[in-house]
């Protein structure tokens, strides 16, 4: 009759799937007075081995929950990849300057520069110089022009947007303006203030492209 008793305890504690079972089959083990000292530790390990068996079980489930898969390398960012980092050596970076001041010098003329209070600006001439050697391409983006009238009458007032592109895409926008209000552009036309505020933009876009970050004679005239 134990034998047969303790069979049944142990399919039960083998056919169980929660720990809570196990804690309940434990306790009528240890109450059930049918059972020999013998029966009865044999059916403690036999449930304290499943009760760890299911303990495992669940926490390794849980944890395939909480746990997720780390992405492939290739889309993990690179580490310090936020940081803004140059795209050259400074020895490349140097070069690169030392070439723009060679070509400055062997394309200037002394038609292409022009003094305006003691200082040396470079004319509209000496930037469409720097766009044909450097490739660069000027493309007209936005432009505006206004008969606008205050106290003293009505005068001609333009903006102009253009944008510098090099051969291997990297680009700068330039924006300028021009009206009759400024001193030596009283008795300007529409078309000179066009054509002027466009010259700004253009010399801007092109010397921003090549690093050169010079204002143009046409700015300070």
């Amino acid at each position: 009759m134990t034998r047969e008793l303790e069979a049944q305890y142990a399919a039960q504690i083998a056919t169980s799937d929660e720990q809570e079972t196990i804690g309940r089959l434990v306790a009528q083990i240890r109450e059930d007075k049918r059972l020999d000292n013998r029966e009865r530790n044999a059916l403690w390990t036999q449930a304290t081995n499943r009760h760890n068996e299911l303990g495992r079980t669940s926490f390794e489930r849980g944890l395939a929950k909480e746990v997720k898969t780390p992405p492939p390398m290739e889309e993990r960012p690179a580490a310090g990849a936020e940081l803004v980092v140059p795209i050259a050596s400074p020895a490349q970076a140097r070069a690169a300057w030392d070439a723009y001041v060679a070509m400055a010098q062997a394309l200037e003329d002394p038609a292409d520069v022009v003094q305006i209070e003691g200082k040396r600006f470079r004319k509209k001439s000496f930037w469409r110089k720097i766009a044909l050697a450097y490739g660069v391409d000027v493309e007209l983006r936005e432009a505006s022009q206004e008969l606008k009238d205050d106290k003293l009458g009505p005068y001609w007032s333009s903006t102009v947007l253009v944008r510098a592109t090099t051969k291997t895409g990297r680009r700068a926008d330039g924006v300028a303006s021009c009206s009759n209000r400024e001193p030596n552009k009283t008795s300007a036309t529409a078309h000179v203030i066009y054509a002027t505020a466009y010259t700004r933009a253009a010399n801007r876009a092109i010397a921003d492209l090549v690093a050169a970050g010079e204002v143009s004679a046409e700015e300070v005239e």
